[in-house]
């Protein structure tokens, strides 16, 4: 008896550390540069990173770029786990800056390319977790506007539905986008909020004037367009999506949802201002005197608006595409173990 609780107890001691690297290295037991494929793929989107870099339109106004050079990023972090996310996300960033430095290096900037491939990561292994409940074992070839409801048997009968109960799980599982994306809505907002306070108003113009003073109304109702006009394109791409496949969708559109709140109107207004006070000895932006955050802003919701959908139909392509290749190398490779 006693036997038995210590091997119990061990065994106990071991689920925790092999979940937590199961959970960093989606890939474990395989070791990635053991394995020419896994070498390949990731060489492959480390080289198309380097190549989206020089496919861009720059805005100088507000001083941004128009770019989909993260989606590899996206990508790696998403196969290879957080670890090799943030890794690869330092390389592709500091070879980048080497091949094309256009601009003075700027910490703000540096760190953000590493913590979209950890961030793609951690959405990964989430979805991951998700995937492995079944949440739609019954449900494949049931139509988007019926996955709410079950029959108690495992067929779908439309001419039955008050025989027919609802889905738990798959309301749980939109519940959980929902609260992911009203969650990173709120915390842009109060951030923004919060830094809009340290601008100081410099301009005497009347236009002026009224655009500062309404730059928290600005701030909330530029987040929130772009919050309603995700929520609507979410539904349809997810109308359209594979129910086989709609937690993928479900968490790929979050990420590409976060992101953007992250590190394009939260870091991307912040550090706009601060980056040119850097590159110009301590002088605060004229704009940023003008109109504080919301000049910065205001760009960016419409750029991430038009750019997240593309971003998400890229991504809900390209990550099946390479976990198939990456399935197919992990048969490989058990079997080269089991003989």
């Amino acid at each position: 008896m006693q036997q038995n609780q210590t091997n119990n107890s061990f065994k106990r001691k071991q689920i925790l550390p092999k979940g937590i690297i199961c959970f960093l290295f989606p890939l474990y037991p395989i070791k990635v540069f053991k394995h020419v494929n896994l070498i390949v793929i990731l060489s492959i989107l480390i080289g198309l990173r380097l190549a989206l870099g020089f496919v861009s339109v720059y805005l100088p106004v507000v001083g941004i770029n128009i770019s989909i050079s993260w989606i590899p990023v996206i990508v790696i972090g998403w196969i290879y786990g957080p670890v090799f996310g943030f890794i690869c996300g330092i390389l592709t960033d500091t070879i980048s800056y080497l091949i094309r430095p256009t601009f003075l290096w700027f910490w703000l900037y540096a760190i953000q390319e590493p913590m979209v491939g950890f961030i793609s990561g951690i959405f990964s292994s989430i979805c991951t977790i998700r995937i492995g409940k079944d949440i739609f074992k019954d449900t494949k070839n049931i139509g988007l506007k019926n996955q709410f409801y079950l029959k108690d048997k495992n067929k779908f009968d439309s001419s039955t539905k008050n025989k027919i109960k609802l889905n738990v799980k798959f309301i749980v599982e939109i519940i959980i986008q929902q609260l992911i994306l009203i969650g990173f809505t709120t915390i842009g907002i109060v951030t923004l909020l919060f830094w809009l306070d340290q601008s100081s108003f410099e301009s005497k113009t009347k236009f002026d004037e009224v655009f500062f003073s309404y730059g928290k109304y600005i701030v909330l109702g530029a987040i929130l367009t772009f919050f309603v006009i995700m929520e609507i394109i979410i539904f349809f791409i997810i109308k359209k999506c594979d129910t086989s496949k709609i937690i993928l969708c479900f968490w790929v559109i979050s990420l590409v949802f976060v992101i953007s709140i992250i590190f394009s109107f939260v870091l991307g207004t912040i550090t706009a201002p601060l980056y040119y006070q850097y590159s110009h000895n301590g002088i605060q932006s004229p704009s940023f005197i003008k109109y504080g955050f919301s000049f910065y802003l205001i760009p960016r919701v419409i750029k991430e608006s038009v750019k997240a959908p593309f971003q998400m139909i890229i991504l809900l392509g390209l990550i099946p595409l390479s976990k198939m290749y990456l399935d197919n190398a992990k048969k490989k490779a058990f079997l080269k173990w089991s003989n």
